[in-house]
């Protein structure tokens, strides 16, 4: 729990990172959906700039965490980066979850009331996936109601399962700076 307070900004940080990013990639689908190949090509950029910015603040906290815990004589573990990130990612992960238990679409293709925390979730949390989302599993005005219905809850699953980047990329990125700066003190 101590180490969790100490690093309160970190979560805070993480978690501002990824409506950033979702923003930005949200708003990129915006402008080249139409366009389907790069549409898909923009959202893998993006997702891959976002797993960078991710695992690279990760890693300089990993060994300024080590640097500290060296100074002050402690222990800690370098797995603690993924449960910083499970911490900052938990909004997303409980809207994913949430809207993937209560089906946010009917068998007849219309939203039902957990329409809302999908949308919030698509847009500002994890709107960086978004493009290649929609290209794993489109949804077309001219499909009839349950194909409509069945994309829909396909995406509420592909954004829960899309958590799983962000976690790995964060708590890998800590653990490696955690070790890398603690290597190079041992070695001095």
């Amino acid at each position: 729990m101590h180490q969790l307070k100490r690093n309160l900004g970190l979560v805070l940080k993480t978690f501002l990172y990824q409506i950033v990013m979702s923003l930005f990639g949200f708003m990129m689908y915006s402008a080249i959906y139409k366009i389907p190949f790069l549409a898909v090509i923009g959202q893998v950029i993006i997702t891959a700039f976002f797993l960078y910015i991710m695992f690279h603040q990760m890693y300089q906290q990993g060994a300024k965490a080590c640097e500290y815990d060296w100074a002050h004589k402690l222990t800690s573990s370098p797995a603690l980066g993924f449960l910083f990130a499970l911490v900052a990612f938990l909004p997303a992960i409980i809207l994913s979850a949430g809207t993937v238990i209560s089906a946010p679409f009917a068998l007849d293709g219309t939203p039902t009331s957990s329409y809302a925390p999908f949308l919030i979730n698509k847009t500002f949390l994890q709107g960086m996936y978004i493009g290649i989302v929609q290209f794993l599993f489109p949804t077309s005005a001219t499909a009839g109601a349950p194909a409509i219905a069945a994309a829909g809850n396909a995406q509420c699953f592909a954004h829960l399962i899309s958590c799983i980047p962000g976690l790995l990329s964060c708590g890998i990125g800590y653990a490696i700076g955690y070790l890398h700066f603690k290597r190079n003190k041992k070695k001095n």
